[in-house]
Order: C-alpha cells, then sequence, then structure tokens
C-alpha cells in the first residue's frame, strides 16, 4: 500500500511539473514575443533558441522522461532525436497558445498581421488594364481554361471587387475540391470581406492537408479577428 502511495505521488508531482513547464514556456513565448521581429522565421530563431536556453534543466527533464517513455535511448541517434522532442514540444506550446498571445503579448497580433498582408497581398496587386477582358475572351476560347478562370479571379482581386473574385473561385471549387490554391484565394477574399470565421475554417483546412505554417497562422489570425467583431 505504501508502495502504491509512492507511485501515485510521483505521478501526481511529475504530471504538475509538466503543466508548470507548459505555464512558464508560454510566459516566456509571450516575452519574446513582445519584443521587436519581422518574420515567421525570426520567432524560431530569436524565440526556441532562447527558451531552450533559459529553461535547459527542465526542459531535459522532461525530455529524459518522453525518451525513456519512446525507448529513445537505444536509439544511436539519441541526441539528435531528443532534440527534435524538444523542438516538437515548443512548437505544440507555441501552436496551441496562439489566441493567448494575439490577445496579450505586446504589439504580437499587430505585427503578425502586418507581415501576413504585406507577404500575400503582394501575390494580388498587379492586374494590367485590359487583363480582364483577355482571360474572359480566352475563358470562352478554350475548354480547359482552369487558369484562365483563376487568373481572372486574381485579377478582380486586385482590382477590389471580391463578389466577381469570389464567383470565379466558387466555380473552380465546384468542379475541384482538391483546387487547394483557390480555395485558398477563397479563403483571401473572406478574409478582406470581414468573414473571418468561414475564412478561419479554410486556412485550418488547407493547413491539415499541406502543413504548412503559415496556413496554421492565417487560421489563427482570422480567429482572432473573429472573435472580436
Amino acid at each position: 500500500m505504501k508502495l502504491f502511495i509512492f507511485m501515485l505521488s510521483r505521478f501526481i508531482s511529475i504530471s504538475s511539473f509538466s503543466q508548470t513547464l507548459d505555464d512558464k514556456v508560454k510566459d516566456s513565448f509571450c516575452e519574446c514575443l513582445t519584443l521587436a521581429f519581422e518574420t515567421e522565421e525570426s520567432i524560431s530563431v530569436k524565440c526556441f533558441e532562447s527558451i531552450l536556453s533559459k529553461h535547459e534543466v527542465e526542459i531535459e527533464a522532461f525530455l529524459l522522461k518522453k525518451a525513456k517513455e519512446k525507448n529513445l535511448k537505444e536509439s544511436p541517434n539519441f541526441e539528435e532525436e531528443a532534440y527534435q522532442l524538444g523542438y516538437n514540444y515548443l512548437g505544440k506550446i507555441f501552436d496551441d497558445n496562439q489566441q493567448y498571445y494575439f490577445a496579450n503579448c505586446g504589439k504580437y497580433f499587430q505585427k503578425i498581421s502586418a507581415a501576413r498582408t504585406k507577404g500575400f497581398g503582394n501575390l494580388f496587386k498587379v492586374c494590367e488594364p485590359g487583363q480582364v477582358e483577355k482571360l474572359t475572351k480566352y475563358i470562352g476560347e478554350f475548354e480547359y481554361n482552369t487558369i484562365f478562370i483563376r487568373d481572372r479571379g486574381k485579377c478582380y482581386l486586385a482590382k477590389e471587387q471580391y463578389k466577381l473574385a469570389m464567383k470565379d473561385f466558387d466555380h473552380l471549387i465546384a468542379e475541384d475540391a482538391t483546387d487547394y490554391e483557390s480555395l485558398f484565394l477563397k479563403a483571401w477574399v473572406l478574409e478582406k470581406t470581414k468573414r473571418y470565421n468561414e475564412a478561419s475554417e479554410i486556412y485550418f483546412q488547407l493547413y491539415n492537408v499541406t502543413n504548412e505554417s503559415r496556413l496554421k497562422i492565417s487560421g489563427e489570425v482570422t480567429k482572432f479577428m473573429g472573435s472580436q467583431k
């Protein structure tokens, strides 16, 4: 009975320790995100490395426990795999708390939103004079006209003619539900027309398929924007 109580207390203390570490890492991310940065890449450089260093002892103990559970200590690549476990752990804390960071960590939300607008917005700024008419002509002339329809939708997007852009993207998605480019463009139109929750659903849908971090961030950003309406 005493042995059972001892093992139970050890389990409770380890669980509490893990939760405390999660909170510490979350707070450290918030501190880091409050500082100035420009791109997602700099988050990785500035935050992940500094947090691994700041909480080195606690994270190492946590990882040793995880490595034991996965029998990694028998692996010839133990150090490399344990280090990857650490990055995966930090990545999960970072991903799971985006809404908290947006609401509480300085100008992180404004900065990540500005970076997205700059990065994505540049994709849809150009539409040469007469381009819509030319593409409409091609759409009528060619049987396989997906590219022309999508390019016309992009043109409408550049001109901020969102209803016409949406019509083209919806047409392509109806023909092919796996047309991820058109789905992404539709999400951008939804975002520009303040239909944030719908846009967020599409971004997360695309992230689940592609695992692209920019789509995960886009889903989190638009989810937050939807919650502020």
